[in-house]
């Protein structure tokens, strides 16, 4: 995003002038000042706009199960930073507005689907990318972190399941979709 890469050459540019890391370093600096900024806004604005939108536990959602998820599981990655934001926050928006569309869908065959998708999810992770291949090690921890995320998450949606809250088992339900598909995606990209 502009205001993260403009807000990262700043804090650099500090740095730099202060004598704390060296020029030479400055586009590696900006890189991580940017990802570390977007790291903090996006969870921000997706909990903002939930406010806005009276769709905070919605929203809420999709940070706490996307933004983790997509961390830990890996999958398909935009070609710019710039086509990062715009892809997720696009995700988001369109997830916000539309998931209750899954209401119309029954209820076994939801849960079908949901269960597909978390087999997947637990069997494909990590989905590394060629700018970011994965050791063993690191593989084994993320696979480890995304079977344990899903039971957590499953077992949240079946409670919201059995106190009949669709609002929100629909929003979850969505979100492994997404992650389910973004590592298919992946997968078949390399």
């Amino acid at each position: 995003m502009k205001i993260s890469n403009t807000a990262a050459k700043h804090i650099t540019d500090f740095f730099i002038n202060s004598g704390t890391i060296s020029n030479d370093d400055r586009a590696s600096y900006i890189y991580c000042f940017e990802y570390a900024i977007d790291t903090i806004i996006f969870p921000l604005t997706i909990l903002l706009s939930g406010l806005i939108f009276n769709r905070f536990i919605s929203a809420l959602l999709f940070a706490v199960i996307i933004i983790p998820l997509k961390m830990s599981a890996g999958g398909a990655h935009a070609s710019t930073r710039i086509m990062c934001s715009i892809l997720s926050y696009s995700l988001y928006f369109v997830t916000l507005f539309c998931y209750q569309l899954l209401g119309n869908i029954p209820l076994t065959l939801l849960n079908i689907c949901y269960i597909i998708c978390c087999v997947l999810i637990m069997y494909l992770s990590p989905v590394d990318h060629k700018n970011n291949r994965l050791v063993s090690d690191a593989k084994h921890r993320l696979k480890k972190f995304c079977i344990i995320y899903i039971i957590l998450i499953s077992t949240v949606y079946t409670a919201f399941i059995y106190n009949d809250m669709p609002e929100f088992y629909l929003m979850i339900n969505a979100c492994i979709f997404i992650i389910a598909i973004n590592q298919i995606i992946g997968k078949l990209k390399h």
